[in-house]
């Protein structure tokens, strides 16, 4: 039996899903050649042409999900449709598998905390593509400055004043201050500059629980939860930082 994607977007290419239980995800997934490894697959699947790219529906042993072949370009461009949907997305960073979406955006931050059961007394960091753009939403003075040229494009996060006329969400900057950083992920980058502004990224995961290294662990972590991300960007297994 075939299940549906919990998401309804035709706009931007997205199969609208039939009314069945047992919804999965949707995931975005790299093809060979794009610079990842190709995830491992299972069974059966038919395929359709959607603006270009191919969506799979899959009946898997672990999780029942519908997967997009398509280029890096590709899966920017949905994933940044969700985001202006007030959707929440799973992306890989230079770490582990994170949840995304727009710290403006009053229900979408809501539902990261409720996708996570994370307390709400711990904001959401945020990712951009470069210093300019933290500039544009933070202050960034010493020592703060001196840190960022040793450590960005990197995992390192800053705390930084929010820059005068900027808006977030309350849980996103508390207390006017922001945590944000330049990934150095160049899909991350693409992302966000894409985008157009810097989106929240917090580990993919159940709050307390361990991280997600792969989009197939993000599918396995959510697949029964009440609430999901939207989409899931799978390029598989991230390699283990040393």
């Amino acid at each position: 039996m075939t299940t549906s994607c919990n998401l309804v977007h035709t706009e931007c290419g997205f199969v609208t899903p039939s009314r069945r239980r047992g919804a999965g995800c949707l995931i975005l997934h790299a093809p060979v050649g794009a610079g990842f490894p190709r995830p491992d697959r299972s069974s059966a699947a038919f395929s359709l042409p959607v603006r270009g790219c191919v969506i799979e529906k899959i009946i898997a042993i672990v999780s029942r999900v519908i997967i997009l072949h398509g280029n890096e370009t590709d899966m920017v461009h949905q994933a940044v449709c969700v985001l202006r949907r007030g959707g929440v997305i799973a992306f890989p960073t230079e770490t582990t598998y994170g949840l995304g979406c727009d710290p403006r955006n009053t229900k979408a931050v809501a539902r990261i905390f409720r996708i996570k059961g994370r307390p709400l007394l711990k904001a959401l960091p945020l990712v951009v593509s470069s210093v300019l753009d933290v500039k544009r939403v933070a202050v960034l003075a010493e020592p703060a400055a001196r840190l960022a040229r040793r450590y960005w494009p990197g995992p390192l996060t800053l705390v930084l004043p929010v820059r005068r006329g900027q808006r977030f969400h309350h849980l996103v900057a508390p207390n006017n201050e922001v945590a944000i950083r330049v990934s150095s992920s160049p899909f991350v980058r693409a992302l966000v500059r894409a985008y157009g502004f810097p989106i929240v990224a917090t580990s993919a995961n159940r709050s307390g629980q361990p991280e997600c290294r792969s989009g197939r662990s993000v599918v396995r972590v959510f697949q029964d939860a009440k609430m999901k991300p939207g989409i899931v960007i799978d390029v598989g297994p991230l390699p283990r930082r040393r």
